[in-house]
């Protein structure tokens, strides 16, 4: 794992990019050390035809305290991110591109969803991969990670909230941004109501989408995502990890636009 150096406010931690991920708690030193090993060592954003280019237009729905920010901005110095972020992770991630100096990526303080509508969430400061909405059930190996936090005595790390929805047009709509190059996404199982509350000549707007998808609820099916895309004229390819899927529930998702 890359060096963390702590301080009694934050810790603070050194990629291998030369950039440093501020966490506003220790909380997060857990959880946010998982995904810095998924995405700079295991490169799980990685794949055939979805190499960043230095002008490219990145949405990321799900952007936690940063790590996927921080490895790809740096990599589209003339492009830009728009992150959308709807929990308390977001402190640690405006914090972080501030002393950064981080300019290309603009964070969003809300859920994506239908407009004008909240959602309830249930989110847990030491395991982002346990937040989700209220209506989910994490898979068994989540359920295990809730007892193993019981004991732990870190059961009140977790807490219902009630965040903000904007729709992914009117995200778009607000930025200016008439196409994107590449959106990802990463939603704890809201991945299904956002892509089916978004208008298809919005989503036709992407040339790419990564995706992770998570099948927490009997309503979860991975034939629901795949019908969406090829309405949208996107070719795809799905890809599990046995193991990973076994444990989680989830895979990846990687898109093109073919029309």
């Amino acid at each position: 794992m890359p060096a963390v150096l702590s301080s009694q406010e934050n810790s603070v931690i050194r990629l291998p990019n030369g950039t440093r991920l501020h966490l506003s708690s220790s909380d997060f030193l857990e959880d946010a050390g998982c995904i810095i090993e998924e995405i700079f060592q295991a490169q799980v954003y990685r794949h055939p035809g979805f190499d960043l280019r230095p002008t490219d237009t990145i949405m990321d729905l799900g952007s936690h305290v940063g790590v996927f920010a921080h490895w790809a901005a740096p990599q589209i110095p003339s492009g830009r991110m728009i992150c959308v972020e709807p929990t308390s992770s977001a402190d640690s991630f405006e914090y972080s591109l501030a002393q950064n100096g981080i300019t290309n990526v603009r964070l969003h303080r809300c859920a994506a969803g239908p407009p004008s509508s909240t959602l309830e969430l249930i989110e847990d400061r030491r395991f982002a991969g346990l937040n989700r909405s209220h209506q989910f059930q994490p898979s068994t190996f989540m359920h295990l990670m809730l007892a193993i936090q019981n004991i732990r005595q870190a059961r009140k790390q977790l807490h219902i909230c009630r965040v903000p929805c904007r729709s992914i047009e009117e995200i778009m709509t607000s930025e200016k941004l008439d196409q994107c190059d590449l959106l990802k996404m990463d939603c704890e199982g809201g991945e299904y109501a956002i892509l089916e509350h978004t208008s298809r000549h919005v989503l036709r707007r992407f040339k790419r989408i990564m995706l992770e998808f998570h099948l927490f609820h009997p309503g979860h099916s991975l034939r629901r995502i795949e019908h969406c895309l090829e309405e949208c004229g996107f070719s795809f390819q799905v890809k599990k990890k046995w193991l990973h899927h076994l444990l989680n529930r989830t895979g990846m998702i990687w898109a093109t636009r073919i029309d």
